[in-house]
């Protein structure tokens, strides 16, 4: 079991599950892992033009969507903040082993992975809270957090880069989506989709750098693609409220290859 397994399991999710206050005003909801302590990142250009265009607009959706969309988010979130959490500490690991070419491009995905929590974090703000959120939570959390039992830091990262694929088939979706008429959700998801892109391939590679076979990072990407699709499984009716074909969606889940 690698540094991840062991704290999730030492510590009953010390680094990522606690509810805590988040230590910046954007940050005031619940949230389903917990930031480093400390954590202060700079937010990037995209994000600042997204926030000062849609900040104060609400989402121009029909009753049915947003409570829909109200099921998907606590899910996206969760993905999103164990992601800032596994890359802020891989990037520290790198700059200690002053690798620094590495240390700044996974501190630049560790910035992405923080603007998207905060854009579906602003996303959820606008919503219904759903009566069935801590469900959603706990299962969403559950998932996540077992990624990090596996033996090494490379088999974690091949997981999150078969995992960033599926997002990006999630937010490909989205973006052509009945509920993308609304340019708020069109424009978040779409770059969402472009990062966790760019994601998949720097995983990746890094994964094999740290010497996982090509054999078991591809016996790896099956288990993670099936995963994702149970964990998805009970949302089916939320994403058909939205537009999206969910058979189209999971077949392409199904389908996607990290390589």
């Amino acid at each position: 079991m690698n540094q991840w397994g062991e704290r999730m399991e030492n510590t009953d999710l010390a680094i990522f599950g606690r509810d805590r206050p988040a230590p910046t005003e954007p940050l005031a909801a619940s949230r389903c892992f917990a930031l480093p302590d400390s954590y202060r990142p700079l937010l990037q250009p995209w994000f600042n033009r997204w926030t000062l265009v849609y900040g104060e607009q609400p989402l121009r959706l029909p009753d049915d969507q947003r409570e829909a969309l109200a099921r998907l988010l606590p899910v996206l979130l969760c993905g999103e903040q164990s992601a800032v959490v596994l890359f802020h500490h891989e990037a520290r690991r790198l700059s200690a082993a002053a690798r620094q070419a590495s240390y700044h491009c996974f501190s630049t995905i560790e910035k992405d992975e923080f603007q998207h929590d905060l854009g579906l974090q602003a996303l959820q703000r606008k919503l219904p809270r759903p009566q069935d959120l801590p469900n959603i939570r706990r299962r969403a959390k559950r998932f996540f957090a077992r990624l990090g039992r596996v033996e090494s830091t490379a088999e974690h990262f091949a997981q999150i880069s078969h995992l960033d694929s599926a997002v990006a088939v999630i937010m490909r979706a989205l973006e052509a989506s009945e509920a993308a008429r609304d340019r708020q959700l069109r424009s978040l998801v779409a770059q969402i989709k472009r990062d966790e892109a760019r994601h998949v391939f720097i995983s990746r590679s890094h994964a094999l750098q740290l010497g996982i076979a090509r054999s078991d990072y591809r016996s790896m990407g099956q288990q993670i693609r099936t995963q994702v699709l149970a964990l998805l499984a009970p949302f089916g009716s939320a994403f058909e409220t939205l537009g999206v074909d969910v058979d189209r969606l999971f077949g392409r889940i199904r389908k996607s290859r990290a390589e």
